[in-house]
């Protein structure tokens, strides 16, 4: 419980000891709440699948196959309906993200797959702003870093950061790497109450030079596991409280983790 940060406002002392004769009835609450941890794990492992699924055929179809096209979009659709009967919402972010690289193969005739109407329509709304952000990205690409964030970019150049914390966000993974000038700013995905096995390999790396957790998207347990993780692997490990954009990421570091860096350079 302390590991976790758990309260227990109620345990075993000497004058408060178990009843003997409640056994039954423990175990019998003990049998319910596994079974019930079961089943929510089994659950969000479907919820990954179905995503997963999604994922892939997004991918295939946008290896410009058209004559597959009919069977991708079926596919999509099918695990969209089966999402939605799982009580994951159409208007649920992570579908648009999902079927994102597949939005250009929408077809002209969507018949049958009038129920993702809505799905596509935000996604070509969000694909448009992304257009239009990086538009102006470009167009001021010109732009001095703060001292902050060049100072952190000559610990990193080269090396790779390895960020744990909700859905992954290319665009933002894409922003830090040219930021720091790194070879790699790698978000790791991890599962709803899954394991937290994902994130050791990359933590691990020999090029990995620092580790960022994103409290607000990262639930208690994770954070713990990056933590450690980062500990046997020799890796500082930066918690971000507020934002995840190049400029507080740099000040995080430079407050948490520039000694650390420091030496690793100079070494």
């Amino acid at each position: 419980t302390a590991t976790r940060r758990v309260f227990v406002s109620r345990h075993m002392t000497t004058d408060d000891p178990a009843d003997p004769a409640d056994t039954a009835s423990l175990r019998s609450r003990i049998k319910a709440e596994s079974a019930r941890l079961e089943m929510r794990e089994a659950a969000a492992r479907k919820i990954s699948n179905e995503f997963k699924k999604i994922r892939y055929h997004a991918g295939q179809l946008s290896k410009g196959q058209p004559e597959l096209a009919s069977t991708h979009w079926s596919t999509i659709s099918e695990a969209v309906l089966r999402l939605e009967g799982m009580g994951v919402a159409t208007a649920d972010r992570r579908i648009v993200e999902a079927i994102g690289p597949a939005l250009a193969y929408w077809p002209e005739d969507p018949t049958g797959l009038e129920h993702l109407s809505g799905i596509i329509a935000r996604a070509d709304s969000q694909s448009q702003d992304a257009e239009k952000t990086q538009a102006t990205s470009t167009s001021s690409e010109v732009r001095a870093w703060t001292a902050e964030v060049l100072e952190v970019r000559e610990m990193l150049r080269g090396l790779r950061m390895v960020i744990i914390g909700g859905t992954p966000n290319v665009e933002a993974a894409e922003r830090l790497k040219q930021a720091f000038d790194l070879k790699e700013a790698e978000w790791v995905e991890l599962t709803e109450h899954g394991s937290s096995e994902p994130m050791r390999s990359p933590i691990a790396r020999p090029d990995t030079a620092v580790v960022l957790v994103i409290i607000k998207l990262t639930g208690h347990l994770y954070a713990e596991e990056a933590r450690k993780y980062a500990k046997l692997s020799g890796k500082p490990c930066v918690m971000l409280t507020r934002g995840y954009n190049p400029d507080r990421v740099a000040a995080e570091i430079q407050s948490q983790a520039s000694a650390r860096l420091s030496q690793q350079v100079a070494e």
